[in-house]
């Protein structure tokens, strides 16, 4: 009879002895997996934030390559290496500065041949009389657009028989382009091999809600959404020129443009915040002291 209790009695401790010690198990199995998954998710999330963080400063970089590549160009394809072609005269253009119309600290509007596109002249060409200009392409070019012309000469030691033309495109033939509206030098004709260039107006909103936007023309774009920018505008010892910026600020001042891109994170970080990647870049104005310059 005593065997008997005795083994009933061991038993019963044994098994509340497994009991307590599966519960003991189980929690601490519970809190392994509870730690274990809330590292997972810590490391997860620092991923998360780590590409939040790369694609915001990626992007940011490539805006800032675009926005610089145009605005290095400002005034391409304008005849700014012609000594007898004033690219300031208000007469050049629909307002005083052709180049750069306007400035301020988010827009800006300038002129460049943003397609690369021209054409030579098939033959001498004499503004005095003629109005239709022969060209070896005429792809790109379309009514109501600006034409330049640089001049060439076999006489480039006398500087003063390079010209530059500016008119407004009437019509477009398959190797002729209608002009009206002429602005050159007096006596200028233009050569055969003279190069014509169609001149865009484009302008850059950095101050767009929805984004950074360059309109050429066909209506605002936006290069990245909620992206924005600032405009500094600089002198030959980088001093910060007051904006909007006036015709004798660019005229005889303005030398480069200090760009500041701004582009926020898809995502919210780990902590909540919002990461704003920042790319400040100077530009030089080339064509611009160019023009000043001769």
């Amino acid at each position: 009879m005593k065997f008997q209790k005795q083994s009933k009695l061991n038993f019963s401790e044994q098994r509340g002895d497994t009991l307590i010690g599966f519960l003991v198990a189980a929690l601490i199995g519970t809190l392994v997996i509870t730690a274990t998954a809330s590292s997972f998710t810590t490391g997860v999330r620092s991923v998360w934030d780590r590409i939040t963080i790369a694609e915001a400063n990626n992007q940011a970089r490539a805006l800032s390559h675009i926005i610089s590549s145009d605005l290095r160009v400002i005034g391409s394809g304008m005849p700014l290496g012609s000594p007898r072609f004033n690219p300031f005269d208000p007469q050049v253009g629909d307002a005083a500065l052709p180049i750069l119309p306007y400035a301020d600290a988010t827009n800006i509007t300038y002129r460049v041949n943003k397609s690369g596109r021209f054409g030579s002249l098939t033959a001498p060409f004499d503004p005095s009389f003629e109005r239709t200009i022969s060209v070896t392409s005429t792809e790109g070019f379309r009514p109501d657009s600006w034409v330049y012309i640089s001049n060439i000469s076999s006489e480039f030691s006398q500087s003063s028989l390079i010209s530059g033309l500016r008119a407004r495109i009437t019509s477009v033939g398959d190797n002729s382009i209608g002009v009206s509206d002429v602005s050159t030098n007096e006596g200028a004709v233009f050569k055969w091999g003279s190069i014509a260039e169609i001149v865009d107006e484009v302008v850059l909103d950095c101050a767009n809600v929805e984004g950074i936007s360059r309109d050429t023309g066909s209506g605002p774009i936006v290069l990245y959404p909620h992206s924005s920018c600032t405009i500094a505008y600089l002198d030959g010892q980088n001093n910060e020129l007051p904006y909007p910026l006036t015709t004798d600020a660019i005229q005889s001042l303005v030398q480069s443009i200090r760009l500041t891109i701004s582009v926020p994170g898809r995502r919210r970080l780990q902590s909540g915040n919002t990461y704003t990647s920042q790319v400040t870049e100077t530009v030089a104005l080339r064509n611009i002291i160019l023009a000043r310059n001769q």
